[in-house]
């Protein structure tokens, strides 16, 4: 299936909910609202990068399990398709990078552009998860997102089990920001997960669903009372042995492209101290502990 058609079938899935009263409240960005809470409380990103098509399996999936009732909305939700036109090109992005160009003012680009669409949806949500998928394998799926209280706990009840990588140096880039470091700006609570290595993969979709469906439980019950955040110092202990983070960045003088990272190696892969990592012509990098 080519990806206009995937797109447009995920159009006509979205559209055939039509208990949950279905609107294009912007281009590829859709709400889905429930009678039992109007309010919108979730919102979910996928295809972010154009290449990471992983997020159209998880959000067919997930409509799949709307359409056959085995999950109900209990409260309203936006998904929004970050960047089709990359999606079709098979690309991460056409001009740059959608995940750098939040918070900005420019509408130079298609990116800037889209950014600029998307973003009243990002400075209004409570809750946001964004899906994507990782260049090179992984040996496991991981949450990743700048450093927050809440967004912590919101990983950790989403998935005991998964990683949490955080960051507290800032963003990625000068150019603009991430969207999970966008909604937390605007006092939202916003999340990334790495759900595997890009492509149309089965159980990542599967992952990815369930990941929707337990985060509608989450936030639900959090409205009810039925579930409050607890930051004690006994729940961040019970944490320390599944968050990792960057002790340095380093950033070398040469060009990105002029440096060599060591082949075999997958995201969580283990090292020894001393052992090579990447070298330039220059210089060589290595790790410093196990």
């Amino acid at each position: 299936m080519h990806p206009h058609q995937r797109i447009a079938q995920l159009r006509q899935n979205i559209f055939a909910l039509k208990i949950y009263h279905p609107a294009e409240v912007a281009p590829n960005v859709f709400r889905l609202s429930s009678e039992a809470n109007p309010n919108n409380l979730l919102t979910l990103m996928f295809l972010t990068h154009g290449n990471e098509v992983g997020g159209y399996s998880i959000l067919t999936s997930f409509l799949t399990k709307l359409s056959t009732n085995q999950i109900t909305l209990p409260f309203s939700v936006t998904f929004i398709i970050g960047n089709e036109e990359a999606f079709r090109a098979d690309k991460r992005f056409l001009e740059q990078d959608l995940n750098r160009s939040f918070g900005k003012q420019g509408t130079s680009g298609l990116e800037d552009n889209r950014a600029r669409q998307i973003e009243p949806f990002l400075r209004n949500t409570p809750w946001f998860i964004d899906f994507h998928q990782t260049i090179g394998p992984s040996r496991t799926p991981f949450f990743v997102f700048p450093f927050s209280r809440k967004g912590v706990w919101f990983a950790h009840q989403l998935n005991k089990n998964i990683p949490i990588v955080t960051h507290w140096h800032g963003g990625f880039s000068q150019d603009g920001m991430c969207t999970d470091e966008f909604v937390n700006q605007c006092k939202g609570t916003g999340i990334t997960i790495e759900t595997g290595q890009k492509g149309y993969d089965a159980k990542q979709a599967e992952i990815g669903a369930s990941l929707i469906e337990k985060a509608l439980t989450i936030i639900a019950n959090l409205q009810s009372d039925a579930l409050h955040m607890d930051f004690n110092p006994l729940f961040m202990d019970n944490l320390a042995k599944n968050i990792f983070t960057m002790r340095q960045v380093i950033r070398p003088k040469e060009q990105v492209n002029q440096w060599h990272i060591v082949k075999g190696f997958s995201n969580f892969s283990s090292v020894q101290k001393n052992q090579l990592l990447c070298w330039s012509a220059n210089s060589e990098i290595r790790a410093e502990t196990d």
